[in-house]
């Protein structure tokens, strides 16, 4: 098998990175309620990015964004686990999209929307949209060319999200448009 713990392959035994992973393993520990700020490991997850030449910021990309993630959220494996049966919960939701959540999955609001970057209100966007141009003189978004999108899964159930995984990457990683 594949090793996959760079933090014991590449940090020094009794390094800083072991203590400070410690320390914050300690005072903010994982709790049943998923949250993407406690998390002191990568968390389990797969990711789309979806990258346009001109401007994800349009009715048009966001009703392809909002297709994808439909997408994704309906792929099912062979034991029929959904992402709804995997995912991370927040608030006993699964853990949401802040882009998919700002245009509240309406792609006819975005030309509207007022966005700041990289804050916008109380979501960071600085993770999630890439490629920003701003408005002149502010911290509006004029054009924006790229967006994150992610599905956090719950990391103790790994034979059941390891087939959703490969399943999310043999459906999308063969799309490019």
């Amino acid at each position: 098998g594949e090793v996959h713990d760079i933090e014991n392959q590449f940090t020094p035994r009794n390094g800083l990175a072991k203590e400070e992973r410690a320390f914050v393993k300690q005072h903010f520990p994982h709790r049943e309620e998923f949250s993407r700020l406690r998390l002191y490991n990568e968390g389990v997850y797969a990711s789309l990015t979806i990258a346009v030449k001109s401007n994800i910021l349009t009715v048009k990309a966001f009703q392809e964004i909002i297709k994808l993630d439909e997408r994704v959220k309906s792929l099912k494996t062979s034991k029929n686990y959904t992402y709804a049966n995997l995912c991370a919960k927040e608030k006993s939701k699964c853990a949401s999209n802040e882009v998919l959540d700002i245009v509240n999955y309406d792609s006819s609001n975005i030309e509207n929307l007022t966005l700041n970057y990289p804050s916008h209100e109380r979501l960071y966007l600085g993770g999630v949209i890439d490629g920003v141009k701003y408005k002149p003189g502010t911290k509006e978004i004029e054009t924006a060319n790229a967006t994150r999108l992610f599905y956090f899964l719950q990391e103790n159930i790994k034979n059941k999200t390891d087939a959703w995984l490969t399943l999310f990457n043999d459906t999308l990683s063969s799309e490019t448009n």
